[in-house]
């Protein structure tokens, strides 16, 4: 088999491979490297390794490579550093003249080949951008033929590089050598929050790490019992809420008294019932039981007492209902009404009799306290009128 080596250039978003042919290149070594568009310099990323000829057609589009010239001498490193230099400043006049035609594009770099042959202008725009004006005035400002290459948001932020939300560098500028379609349904898959700062990169696209562990979380949960689904436990009934896929941990929770525990997900067991599912319906065999020897080798001792206390708690006694204190009679209708007559108030009492009749209870129309005490002492103290006619006229004489 062929052998290859792997190689990052300045400009270029993935590796690229490349026929080491006689030289010892390991990784780290500068070297010059014969591209499609002239001669360039570039970082080894990978020392020379076997591949198949099916694995080059596939990452290059055909059945030969281009080769590694030579390694990079002082002479060499002290000319690029110059190129970067005069790409810089022709960097400048680049973003000024594209102002200056109001053209809709953001100017990236400028990268001027080893070889000298021509400048490559990058730039992102979201349309398709017409620069024939810009074209003709940087080719008399640099006195070099002009090529315009139109980029996307991820190739713009593996150029730049920068620090990613992890706190490290963007993986496209740093390691990875291939962009790949990454969905959302990749996140929704790893429980994610669906907010579009979270999972979005610094070039505003769905963050490529996304890819990465999405094979994982997938084959974890064709093993792991569902989110919801309801499991045996010496304690009962528990009902899974939860996972931790990275060290393949099950979030459980006690139905009866509501205790959560977190358990191994290869120390949980399948049932009877289970294993009949999976083969009734071809899919994959779930565990759904939690035996009483994991809870010991968990050293679960709230769950040991909770276990206890389920078995002994007595059925629960019905409650001693008090008797209900009778309702308050309606309050009886006034009979002195303040503020009216006499006539009034017969009036208005006869009017809320007739309204409210329950409340009306006959009375025996009995003397107050204080007139039958005074009829008592004037019958004792009052002696009896002698009423005979010419009584008073008889005394007079």
């Amino acid at each position: 088999m062929p052998k290859v080596v792997g190689a990052k250039l300045a400009y270029s978003s993935s590796e690229l491979w490349f026929n080491p042919v006689d030289l010892e290149l390991n990784v780290g070594d500068v070297a010059l490297f014969k591209t499609a568009r002239g001669l360039e310099m570039g970082t080894v990323t990978r020392a020379p390794f076997e591949v198949s000829r099916e694995m080059i057609v596939k990452k290059t589009g055909n059945d030969w490579l281009k080769t590694a010239e030579r390694f990079a001498t002082e002479q060499d490193l002290e000319k690029a550093q110059n190129l970067q230099e005069e790409a810089a400043r022709a960097h400048k006049y680049f973003k000024e003249q594209a102002e200056n035609l109001g053209l809709d594009m953001k100017t990236v770099g400028v990268d001027i080949l080893f070889d000298e042959s021509k400048a490559i202008c990058y730039f992102a725009a979201e349309e398709r951008v017409d620069f024939r004006e810009l074209v003709k005035k940087l080719a008399q400002k640099l006195d070099r033929k002009i090529e315009m290459h139109q980029i996307g948001a991820r190739q713009e932020a593996a150029i730049y590089g920068g620090i990613a939300h992890c706190g490290c560098e963007y993986c496209c500028a740093r390691w990875q050598r291939e962009f790949n379609s990454v969905s959302i349904r990749m996140a929704k898959d790893q429980d994610l929050s669906i907010n579009s700062e979270g999972i979005s990169g610094a070039c505003g696209r769905l963050m490529c790490c996304l890819r990465f562990e999405t094979d994982s979380y997938k084959e974890f949960k064709k093993r792991a019992p569902k989110k919801g689904s309801t499991v045996q436990t010496p304690a009962g009934e528990a009902t899974v809420v939860g996972f931790n896929t990275p060290k393949e941990l099950v979030d459980i929770k006690i139905n009866d008294s509501g205790k959560r525990f977190t358990i191994p997900l290869q120390d949980m067991s399948a049932s009877k019932a289970a294993h009949k599912k999976a083969a009734e319906n071809n899919c994959p065999l779930r565990p759904d039981t939690v035996s009483q020897d994991v809870f010991e080798q968990l050293g679960m001792a709230g769950l040991d007492a909770l276990v206890g206390a389920l078995e002994a708690e007595p059925a629960p006694m019905p409650k001693h209902e008090e008797p209900k204190k009778p309702e308050r009679p309606a309050a009886r209708v006034s009979k002195k009404l303040h503020g009216m007559r006499p006539k009034k108030q017969r009036r208005r009492q006869n009017a809320l009799a007739k309204e409210h009749p329950q409340d009306q209870k006959v009375q025996e129309k009995k003397p107050g306290a204080t007139r039958r005490i005074r009829r008592h002492r004037k019958q004792e103290t009052t002696p009896v009128r002698d009423i005979r006619p010419g009584r008073h006229q008889r005394e007079g004489n």
